[in-house]
């Protein structure tokens, strides 16, 4: 032995031995621990250590610029204690439970590392992984302080409180001024005051013919007639200016003008983008409510209420359709971009879909960037990501449900005069039907179907299938006895009855909504009356609620309570439909869900679903905690009809055409795998000891008491199926030829029929009490979550109201904190946008952004004056809008001094009044206007817009050129295509808020205004209308026309110009002596005209 070379450790005694023996195993141990120590330590600075460095450092180490989810990877203290999380980064020993290696292993509810850069390669993941079996040995010592990421938070978030925009209002008296006659209110006093401080005048007053002009621009958005200028140009009344503004504030056009404004703050489209850019439900409807709002000077507080909680208000009526104009508000949360599916396929759908609406209300109400706050706490303004999930919860909580708008039912005395047809049509058919069904008759009709071939296992359930049994092996009294009693107990045990709808007042938490369901419910044995066909009737019901029972012109819809995903339950609805009713499963509010399916039941029949193991994208099953409940739709209640184009299988023709039906009876809930089975009540008289042996007889006799049965009035749900058998069969007559008299009564229902209206339906929003909180998306993450956010608030507005009912959604309390008289920023921000399109730019130019990226105000006391004032008039826009266009400041003239251009270029001042392009719309529009082809006409669906190339796979179809002379409002706005000659005159792309639209001056436009279809068929309308108008001269024609274009006489020279143009054009054309009645030639004059800068500008 080494250790004692002149002895053998053998020959010590046992007790030495022994103790020698331990020291050499402890001291073998250490030396291998110190090897395998050095080998890790190796491992980790040839392997680990140069990956941390160059991918983690720069985000999570002392050096980084910000400290990215307050974690350290440059110490082993950093992981040990881990970042905002909590947790530790790295569990030494355990990879599977060590947050960094999922992170970069892109593994499900973790944000994937590193950020923004490709996924590490196999091998390197694979030595993190290694690096943490070993223990995960990192020599790198040192501590590190965990800052108070709360209190300096708290601190940072009180600092910023201390701005502008969240202070509460200041009114303050108008300032006196040296030129005490030019002010007419105080808005020009504060002007004024600040014009004079740097020792600038206002300009000249504009003329009277430009002040028409530019109020009509301004106000309708439409050039004014020749019969409005010419009363107020020649009115001699002191007051004339007051009364024009009046009657432009009455016109209905007003309303059009001031919709449109509001449009693009909610990013108004008619469809919801991406690539199939499928249909927004009825958005037109939404559009046309705010004409009628602005029209109607609907309080602004009111319209915040309701376009966020318009469902949960007492209803406010349009008093012409009496249809509920609060349901129609919320229509603004579900415009833009929606994906087409649920979070559940792919990741993110509802998530993109909230931060649209949040970003959306932040900015249009609040001037706000709140979607800022998704991934962090806003980087400069008083916004937490706390904010952020508290409103996702708010609006997750929330279905996002087509609505009925009618208050009143159009169709009552319709469906009177139907129900006294049907009765006779009943009638009709008793007759005829008893007259024709004779046992023996039907015998002899069963006794000529063969038996199959290969006889069925199954046991019978029809007539037929009973005929063939008895043809081989027919089913005896005892088989038919214990079959039944199998059934039943089956049911019995298994079945629990969630939603019964065959009586007059349905049972259960599911909810019906539509006039369908509402004229619907139907006792057993009622008759559907066929709307076209051969057929005199479609089928006979069982009990329950069908939206046709009257016509298929009436919809409607059927919604589940919440569903748990995690806890699946298998139901079953005995269900029918067609004509493109569908049903689907709804997860987390998704609008376009594509696990819809159309119905093609014609009469009721299980159908068993299972809400939960919902498939995905790739093929897994998702496990995530969705939001669910289970939908039952015709067309017009369904959000996503029509879906993109052949899915499912829908036609086309289907998407014009009103009708579409769906009937239920109950839903039962059960264990998977059992079903409601059929209990054959109805064959138990085959088997009483008087039945006939001859089994023909047998099942004739049975038939014929069901009809019998019917005809009295006795039908029972057991009778409906003989009967619809029957029907199937043909064993019953039902041709409307049959007789004369059924032909002439169901020709006359048919025609009665087709007078029903259809519901009037729009997408809107629904509360279920069926709040929830959202947790905090980690770092913006969808799956990787932190604490739930009480729902329903924003700190800067002050702590979360009480909600009326607790288990609410919160919007409606949240919206009362919007449109609180005390909430600094509402009123700000809507007196601002209204002055911005006045006056070409706000008080403060940042229209959408009232925070520290944005400017702050020209005239902050005049803003806040006006706000206050605003406020008391009640939130009157049109109060509002007459007190600013009534002032000496908007009544200036557009040209400027040359002193106060060199002192205040960007007019911030207001020292002359701006010269502004017309909007696209208003350049159509004006074009419409002047042409004569204007159709002045308000509402209705929207028109395709002329395209240079059509797309029916996304329904981009061929409009006509001129729109049907119908306004810019009214033509559809595809997101995916938009109208190209609006787009190009910057007509803003409505993805998000745009409350400040670009003004371009580029090629294009004026290549537009020279080669555009649009405008050349508008010069040449213009032109045809001219040649009727009986001049003599050239000279006096283009007169009328610059009269017409411009709303002023023509100023000298300018008709010399014009004459050229026309002599020359006739030249060209061979036409000098035929000028006057020549069109192509004016057809040139309008088309200049409409080029003149002066035509394209409010003065």
């Amino acid at each position: 032995m080494w250790l004692f070379p002149e002895c053998s450790l053998l020959k010590l005694p046992p007790a030495r031995r022994a103790c020698w023996l331990v020291l050499l195993a402890i001291g073998l141990t250490a030396s291998a621990h110190r090897a395998g120590a050095s080998d890790d330590l190796q491992f980790f600075e040839a392997r680990i250590r140069p990956v941390l460095v160059q991918h983690c450092d720069r985000c999570h180490s002392a050096d980084a610029r910000e400290l990215q989810g307050g974690l350290r990877l440059d110490l082993k203290a950093g992981w040990v204690q881990g970042g905002d999380s909590g947790e530790p980064a790295i569990v030494p020993g355990e990879p599977d439970r060590s947050r960094l290696l999922k992170a970069v292993q892109h593994a499900d509810g973790i944000v994937a590392m590193p950020l923004k850069e490709p996924r590490l390669p196999a091998t390197v993941i694979a030595d993190l992984e290694e690096w943490i079996r070993r223990g995960a040995p990192d020599p790198r010592e040192g501590s590190v302080t965990r800052r108070n990421k709360s209190a300096d938070w708290e601190a940072e978030y009180h600092n910023r409180l201390d701005w502008w925009s969240l202070k509460p209002l200041q009114p303050t008296a108008p300032p006196t001024t040296q030129l005490a006659t030019w002010p007419r209110n105080a808005v020009d006093q504060f002007l004024l005051s600040r014009l004079e401080q740097q020792g600038l005048q206002p300009v000249a007053e504009a003329d009277r013919a430009t002040l028409i002009r530019r109020l009509s621009l301004s106000l309708t958005g439409l050039p004014p007639t020749p019969a409005l200028s010419a009363r107020f140009r020649d009115a001699t009344s002191p007051d004339w200016y007051d009364q024009l503004v009046d009657t432009l504030l009455d016109s209905p056009h007003f309303g059009e003008r001031w919709a449109r404004h509001w449009m693009d703050v909610v990013h108004y489209a008619d469809t919801h983008g991406y690539e199939w850019d499928v249909p927004a439900k009825n958005a037109w409807r939404y559009r046309d409510y705010l004409t009628r709002a602005f029209n109607a000077d609907v309080p602004f507080n009111r319209l915040i209420l309701e376009q966020i909680a318009g469902d949960l208000l007492e209803p406010r009526l349009d008093p012409l359709t009496r249809q509920n104009e609060s349901l129609l508000g919320p229509l603004a949360l579900r415009l833009g971009e929606r994906r087409h599916g649920d979070s559940a396929a792919a990741d993110g759908v509802s998530q993109e879909a909230v931060a649209n609406m949040i970003d959306t209300l932040g900015k249009g109400f609040l001037a706000t960037t709140l979607a800022c706050a998704q991934c962090h706490d806003h980087k400069l303004d008083a916004i937490e990501q706390r904010d952020y999930y508290s409103l996702a919860g708010m609006l997750m909580s929330t279905r996002f449900s087509t609505r009925l708008l009618d208050t009143v039912d159009p169709n009552v005395t319709v469906i009177e005069r139907l129900r006294g047809l049907k009765v006779q049509i009943k009638e009709e058919l008793s007759r005829l039907w008893l007259a024709a069904i004779t046992p023996e008759g039907l015998a002899a009709t069963l006794r000529t179907i063969p038996a199959d071939a290969t006889p069925s296992t199954a046991f019978p359930a029809t007539l037929v299938e009973y005929w063939k049994r008895s043809l081989a092996n027919p089913v005896t009294a005892e088989e038919f006895t214990a079959e039944r009693r199998r059934r039943r107990e089956s049911n019995r045990t298994h079945l629990t009855v969630v939603a019964d709808f065959t009586t007059e007042q349905p049972t259960g938490e599911w909810k019906l909504e539509g006039f369908g369901p509402r004229h619907g419910y139907a006792r057993d044995g009622e008759l559907i009356v066929a709307d076209d066909g051969d057929l005199a009737i479609q089928q006979i019901v069982p009990a329950g609620r069908y939206t046709h029972l009257w016509s298929p012109r009436l919809a409607g819809s059927l919604q589940s309570p919440q569903l748990d995903p995690l806890q699946p339950v298998t139901l079953s609805l005995q269900l029918a439909g067609g004509k493109a009713s569908s049903f689907t499963f709804v997860l987390d509010r998704a609008l376009n869900s594509e696990r819809l399916q159309f119905l093609n039941r014609p009469t009721p029949s299980w159908l068993t679903v299972t809400a939960g193991r919902f498939d995905t994208l790739e093929g897994s099953l998702d496990t995530f905690p969705r939001r669910v409940y289970f939908e039952v739709t015709t067309k017009a209640y369904n959000n996503y009809f029509p879906p993109r184009v052949g899915y499912g299988g829908a036609s086309e023709a289907e998407v014009s055409d009103p009708r579409s039906w769906f009937g239920i009876t109950r839903v039962v809930q059960h264990p998977a795998g059992q079903p409601p089975l059929d209990e054959l009540e109805r064959f138990e008289p085959l088997f009483e000891p008087a039945a006939d042996t001859d089994w023909a007889l047998r099942l004739a006799r049975l038939f014929r008491t069901a009809v019998e049965r019917w005809s009295r009035g006795e039908t029972g749900p057991d009778d409906v199926l003989l009967l619809n058998e029957g029907l199937a069969q043909k064993l019953l007559p039902h041709a409307v030829t049959t007789s004369p008299e059924l032909n002439r009564l169901v020709t006359e229902y048919r025609s009665l029929e087709k007078q029903i209206e259809p519901d009037c339906t729009a997408g809107s929003v629904d509360e279920w009490g069926e709040g929830r909180d959202d947790r905090i998306g980690l770092r913006g993450s969808y799956t990787d979550l932190g604490d739930p956010v009480p729902r329903g608030g924003l700190r800067l507005l002050g702590s979360i109201r009480p909600r009326e009912n607790p288990s609410s959604s919160g919007r409606l309390e949240w919206a009362r904190q919007i449109a609180d008289d005390n909430n600094p920023l509402t009123a700000r921000v809507y007196v601002n946008r209204i002055w911005k399109h006045l006056f070409g730019e706000g008080l403060v130019r940042t229209v959408d952004d009232f925070g520290h990226l944005g400017e702050r105000p020209s005239h902050p006391e005049l803003l806040d004056t006006l706000a206050a004032q605003f406020i008391a008039d009640g939130w009157s826009t049109k109060r509002l809008i007459r007190r600013l266009v009534t002032t000496s400041t908007w009544r200036q003239a557009s040209v400027p001094h040359p002193q106060a251009l060199a002192v205040d270029p960007e007019n911030r001042l207001w020292h002359h009044h701006p010269l502004r392009r017309l909007e696209a719309e208003a350049i159509r529009d004006s074009m419409l206007a002047v042409s004569g082809r204007l159709d002045p006409r308000l509402y209705g669906p929207p028109i395709e817009p002329y395209r240079t190339a059509v797309d029916p796979q996304k329904r981009l179809l061929q409009g006509p050129l001129d729109g049907e002379g119908r306004r810019s409002l009214y033509t559809e706005m595809t997101l995916m295509e938009p109208p190209r000659f609006l787009a190009l005159f910057n007509q803003p792309l409505p993805r998000q808020t745009v409350g400040r639209r670009d003004v371009t001056n580029v090629p294009d436009q004026a290549l537009a205004l020279l080669n555009d279809p649009f405008v050349q068929e508008m010069a040449r309308l213009w032109s045809q209308r001219v040649l009727q108008d009986g001049s003599t001269q050239p000279a006096d024609r283009l007169a009328s026309m610059l009269h017409l274009a411009l709303s002023r006489p023509p100023r000298p020279g300018e008709v010399t110009l014009l004459t050229q143009l026309v002599e020359q054009s006739a030249e060209l054309r061979g036409a000098h002596d035929t000028l006057l009645t020549t069109p192509e030639v004016w057809q040139d004059a309008a088309h200049a005209i409409f080029n003149l800068k002066e035509f394209l500008y409010v003065p």
